[in-house]
């Protein structure tokens, strides 16, 4: 919420480094990068209308996706980070319950941004997980 409020690369930098448990990922290329594309035009309204979108009575409600989760009826793979500050893990735990045919893969010493941060191990068990899924027709 600082970055919303006040937008500058030091609040920005603390947002990214709640991302992720490996703090050698946050380099000064990496928050001028996401800092060039949270403050290019619209950006930031955009991220104020999403946020917003949480609080309004009105549409509070459009967010509550986990109350549609048993309706998945696909196989799903769900990766989640064991650190993860923004989701925590128990998080995971009840999406598995809920979706009939999910799986879980969690990443250790890994947080929010398991694709970036443990990119190898995703890139593996995500590739695994589509051959293995493969829509027949």
């Amino acid at each position: 919420m600082d970055f919303g409020a006040h937008p500058s690369r030091e609040s920005l930098r603390a947002f990214i480094s709640t991302m992720v448990v490996n703090q050698a990922l946050v380099t000064d290329e990496l928050v001028e990068e996401r800092f060039a594309d949270a403050t290019a035009p619209g950006a930031q309204d955009a991220m104020r209308s999403m946020g917003m979108s949480f609080w309004d009575p009105e549409t509070a409600e459009d967010g509550m996706l986990w109350r549609e989760a048993h309706r998945l009826r696909k196989h799903t793979l769900l990766t989640w980070g064991r650190e993860d500050r923004v989701n925590p893990l128990d998080g995971a735990f009840a999406a598995l319950k809920l979706i009939p045919k999910a799986q879980l893969h969690v990443f250790p010493n890994c947080g929010h941004w398991a694709q970036i941060e443990a990119a190898d191990e995703f890139r593996e068990v995500t590739v695994a997980f589509l051959n293995r899924h493969k829509e027949r027709s």
